[in-house]
C-alpha cells in the first residue's frame, strides 16, 4: 500500500511510503523530486523513522552522485526486506507484470518482493543482490536525465540497448564497498514519464542480470483512435451518453472523471492501458461521465468541446489533445480559443464546432453526468466503478474492505476485473 503525506517545513509535497509483509516502513521519494534533485542540485531532505528503530535520512546537493542516492534509498528497503528473504534457492521462474510502465520480466521465485504497489517496487534475493524500479514524470528526455546521472558516474557512459518491444538507454553502476556493481536501465513509458530499473549484485550474479533483462517485454500503448472516434460519435449520437467497447461486454465500467483534475490527467494513460487490454478484447465497455467539480468555468469550456468534437466524429482525438494542452500548459490551456486551435488541427469544421461550444447545447448532458456521479456516490475524480449485467455501477472493494476510491493501480485493478469475468 502506498501513502502519501504532506511535509512541513521542506519544499516536497509528498512522500511514497511502502509497507513491507513484516509491516515495516521505508521512504522512497517520487522519482520526479529525486531526479531534480539530481540534476539541478537543490536541497532537498527526506526523514522518516523506521518503527522508531531505523530514521533514513538522505540529503540531496550539488555534486552527490545520483547512484550514491539509488544505493542509500535501496539499501535502506533491503535492510527492512532481509528478514523476510527466502533461504531456499529455487530455479523457477516467476513473471513479473508492472502493466503501469507497459513491463514484463521474468525473476527467481525465492527472491522477495517489497513494497508492490504497481508503481515503486524492489526485488531482493538472500545475498543481497537487488533489482528496484521507479517510474515518473521528467522535465527534458530521457537522454538529457542519463547524461546527467553520467556527469557523476566516472568513466562510465551511457549506451543504448534493444529490448523487445522499445529501446532503452543503460548506465553502468560503480563498484560498491561490498563488491557489488550493476547497472541502471531507463526507457520512455509515454510522453516525458519514464521507467527506471536499477540492478545491483555481486560479479557471479551477472548472468543472472543478462537474462533478466533479456526476458523483458514492453507493450507501448497502441490503440486506433479512428475506432475510438466512431465509438464515442456512434453512443453520443444514440443516448449522449460517450462510452467505448461492445454493448455486449461481460464488465462495463463507469469512469467519472473531470478534465481540470490532475488526478485524471495522471490516470487518462492508465485508462487507455484498460482499453488495450479489455476493451479491444470485447471483455469491457467503458462509459466516460465527465463532469465540472474543479475549475468550473475551464472545466466547462473543455468539456462541451470534448462533446461537440464527438458529434463531429472527432471526440477520441479531442480526449487525448485536452489532456495533451494540460500536460504541456498546465490549466491556462483550458481556454475557448486553444479548443478552436485544437479542433481546426484535427479537421473538424471549426464554425459549427465553435457554435456548439459558445452555445453550450451540452449543458443539459453535462448536468445530467453531475446528477448520475451524485447517484452513484461520486465525491471525487477519477472513479471507477463496475458493474455485470443491469445492476448499478459500484465502487470496488479495496484490501481493508472500503469502496476503493479514486484511480486504482493497474496491478490491482486487472485482478478485480479478472474477478468480475470469472464471475
Amino acid at each position: 500500500m502506498t501513502y502519501s503525506l504532506p511535509l512541513r517545513r521542506t519544499n516536497l509535497q509528498s512522500l511514497h511510503i511502502l509497507r513491507t509483509e513484516a509491516r515495516t516502513f521505508m521512504v522512497l521519494p517520487p522519482l520526479d523530486l529525486l531526479v531534480k534533485c539530481i540534476i539541478e542540485g537543490q536541497k532537498r531532505l527526506w526523514q522518516f523513522r523506521v518503527e522508531t528503530r531505523y530514521t533514513l535520512i538522505v540529503r540531496c546537493i550539488s555534486g552527490v552522485s545520483s547512484m550514491k542516492l539509488y544505493k542509500l534509498l535501496l539499501a535502506a528497503v533491503l535492510l527492512a526486506a532481509l528478514p523476510l528473504l527466502a533461504q531456499a534457492q529455487s530455479a523457477e521462474l516467476t513473471l513479473m507484470r508492472w502493466p503501469e510502465a507497459n513491463l514484463e520480466f521474468e525473476y527467481p521465485a525465492e527472491w522477495s518482493l517489497i513494497g508492490e504497489d504497481g508503481f515503486e517496487f524492489i526485488l531482493v534475493d538472500a545475498e543481497g543482490n537487488f533489482v528496484g524500479l521507479q517510474m515518473g514524470q521528467i522535465d527534458g528526455s530521457l537522454e538529457a536525465l542519463f547524461a546527467g546521472f553520467a556527469e557523476n558516474s566516472t568513466g562510465n557512459e551511457v549506451e543504448e540497448i534493444e529490448l523487445e518491444g522499445s529501446t532503452a538507454l543503460t548506465l553502468k553502476i560503480p563498484t560498491d564497498s561490498n563488491g557489488r556493481d550493476g547497472r541502471l536501465v531507463g526507457y520512455t513509458v509515454e510522453n516525458n514519464t519514464v521507467a527506471l530499473l536499477i540492478l545491483v549484485g555481486k560479479p557471479e550474479w551477472q548472468t543472472l542480470s543478462d537474462s533478466l533483462l533479456s526476458s523483458i517485454v514492453i507493450t507501448p500503448v497502441e490503440l486506433d483512435e479512428a475506432v475510438l472516434n466512431e465509438a464515442f460519435a456512434t453512443s453520443l449520437e444514440a443516448d449522449q451518453i460517450l462510452r467505448v467497447g461492445s454493448s455486449d461486454a461481460p464488465v462495463k465500467m463507469v469512469e467519472v472523471l473531470d478534465f481540470s483534475c490532475p488526478h485524471c490527467v495522471d490516470y487518462a494513460g492508465n485508462v487507455k492501458r484498460i482499453i488495450q487490454k479489455y476493451v479491444n478484447s470485447g471483455d469491457v465497455q467503458i462509459e466516460f461521465r465527465i463532469v465540472t467539480f474543479i475549475g468550473q468555468e475551464r472545466s466547462e469550456v473543455v468539456t462541451h468541446a470534448q462533446y461537440c468534437a464527438a458529434e463531429q466524429g472527432l471526440g477520441w482525438s479531442m480526449h487525448e489533445g485536452i489532456f495533451a494542452g494540460y500536460n504541456s500548459e498546465g490549466g491556462a490551456y483550458y481556454s475557448e480559443e486553444n479548443m478552436i486551435v485544437l479542433a481546426e488541427e484535427l479537421g473538424a469544421d471549426t464554425e459549427r464546432f465553435t457554435a456548439c461550444v459558445q452555445d453550450k447545447k451540452y449543458a443539459d448532458v453535462i448536468e445530467q453526468n453531475a446528477e448520475v456521479a451524485e447517484e452513484l456516490g461520486v465525491t471525487s475524480t477519477p472513479s471507477l466503478l463496475f458493474t455485470t449485467g443491469e445492476a448499478t455501477p459500484q465502487f470496488l472493494t479495496s484490501p481493508n474492505g472500503e469502496a476503493w476510491r479514486g484511480g486504482i493501480q493497474l496491478h490491482f485493478l486487472y485482478q478485480e476485473i479478472d474477478k468480475l469475468l470469472e464471475s
